[in-house]
């Protein structure tokens, strides 16, 4: 997904009532942002707010892989 500009967002394991859920993402995917439950309402709030970036193309053999 960031390949094509989109952001991750992954819930701070310390905060999860399952840890291992967020661990195991963050072991795969560079996260843009690690939140607590508490802080993702006003994060996706703000980035709602702000433009979105330029879309990136993406060849239709990659997209099917999707």
């Amino acid at each position: 997904m960031q390949r094509l500009g989109r952001l991750a967002i992954v819930q701070d394991p310390a905060d999860a009532e399952d840890p291992a859920m967020p661990t195991s993402t963050l072991e795969f995917v560079t996260a843009d942002f690690v939140v607590s439950l508490a802080q993702l309402g006003a994060l996706l709030v703000r980035l709602t707010r702000e433009p979105a970036p330029a879309k990136t193309h993406m060849p239709a053999a990659q997209r099917k892989l999707l």
